[in-house]
């Protein structure tokens, strides 16, 4: 999960997680996590991390290998996901997770049914300063993602954690 992850963030040039976080999340809570991994020709091409907690199951994280982007991994791994819950009966809904004005991620959401709600967030910020403007469309930060990606991987593993946790995702 860890290495697919990694290879998921470094092609969107998202930072990544300390390496130790998804192992630390499910060690945490192992009864309320579950991770399927999907294989292609004997590699791991897809993965999704789904919490489950007071009978709503929340999709967490979901991966692929941009290499195969042209098999729908993530929709077989989600309608896998929707069997095992409704087998076992231990969820009333399932959350597919916040996402920003991205046509997209909307519309994979959607197509499954999903309906949007709105969400706020609150800023704490200097006085006289303005709330950063840290969305993919803004020419600054798209430019980082674009030297983001082609940074090595050993020293996205170093720097990755320290950035995620100072740019909301």
């Amino acid at each position: 999960f860890q290495s697919l992850y990694e290879i998921n963030a470094s092609y969107h040039g998202t930072p990544m997680h300390q390496i130790t976080f998804y192992p630390k999340l499910v060690e945490l809570f192992p009864d309320e996590s579950e991770i399927i991994l999907a294989k292609y020709e004997d590699k791991i091409i897809a993965a999704i991390l789904i919490l489950h907690y007071q009978g709503k199951s929340i999709l967490h994280t979901a991966v692929s290998n941009p290499v195969f982007r042209k098999i729908p991994a993530t929709d077989r791994l989600l309608w896998a996901a929707f069997e095992r819950i409704m087998e076992k009966k231990t969820s009333r809904c399932f959350d597919f997770g916040r996402t920003r004005q991205d046509k997209g991620k909307q519309f994979f959401k959607r197509k499954w049914g999903g309906t949007a709600h709105t969400i706020y967030y609150s800023y704490f910020i200097k006085p006289g300063y303005e709330i950063p403007n840290i969305l993919p469309d803004n020419p600054k930060f798209g430019q980082a993602i674009r030297i983001y990606r082609r940074i090595p991987m050993p020293i996205k593993r170093f720097i990755g954690p320290f950035l995620r946790i100072r740019i909301p995702t």
